[in-house]
């Protein structure tokens, strides 16, 4: 039977370094004039569109380990790229990023975290769930608009989830989330416009939320199932 991978060898002093940059890379970009930089964007990605695409792909996949939301990824790429452009850069960005974000938890959480799962049989069942689960939980949870982008690329790399379900289930997954922010982008008429959050998703916006709902409760469901055959099983053991 396949176990649940152990974390890797990273000492607690590598670790902690690494969540210091990371934080004061987060507090630097927030700094940063957004509005400024996807203005000069425009233009140099009118000019230079295959280098452009390379170096949003470039950005998608640093900035979702420094917490970039989808929704940023997504709509930068209407914006800068249009429809159906930028729908394919959202997606390939967005599934590039969630794969980088989740090594980095993998690398820097998993070690705490399977250190304090032995003592919560509870806490190591829902762990066991994720890893038999890998690629119904996440590919239901990329549905979901409700749990936030970065949030689900750390939650998952610190748990058991699977690295190869986790980023097929991501990539597929976040196709139609994508597709919406991407089309919003699109909508906007200049950086102010897409800045101001006044942009309507339309009536596809509005389903998409529906059924993200109701993936949320599927994936709660799946989840307590699982986790509750794994916990009754090593009762009996």
């Amino acid at each position: 039977m396949n176990s649940v991978p152990k974390p890797g060898r990273a000492t607690d002093r590598w670790r902690l370094w690494a969540a210091l940059i990371a934080v004061a890379a987060v507090v630097l970009l927030a700094q940063m004039p957004l509005a400024g930089w996807l203005a000069a964007s425009e233009s140099w990605v009118r000019e230079h569109p295959a280098a452009g695409s390379l170096a949003y792909l470039g950005a998608c996949t640093v900035g979702s380990i420094l917490f970039m939301p989808g929704s940023v990824i997504g709509v930068t790429a209407g914006y800068l790229f249009g429809l159906p452009a930028g729908f394919v850069l959202a997606a390939a960005g967005g599934a590039l990023g969630a794969i980088a974000a989740f090594l980095s938890a993998r690398t820097i959480g998993r070690s705490w975290v399977f250190a304090h799962l032995s003592a919560h049989p509870r806490l190591r069942a829902l762990d066991r769930a994720l890893y038999q689960q890998s690629f119904v939980i996440v590919m239901l949870s990329r549905l979901s608009l409700v749990i936030p982008f970065s949030v689900l690329n750390y939650l998952f790399g610190m748990t058991g989830v699977r690295k190869i379900p986790y980023g097929v289930a991501s990539a597929i997954g976040l196709i139609p989330n994508m597709a919406l922010w991407a089309y919003v982008g699109s909508l906007a008429r200049d950086v102010g416009e897409l800045l101001s959050g006044e942009l309507d998703s339309g009536p596809y916006g509005r389903v998409l939320v529906g059924v993200g709902l109701v993936a949320l409760v599927l994936v709660v469901a799946v989840i307590h199932r699982t986790a509750s055959r794994a916990l009754q099983a090593r009762v009996g053991e």
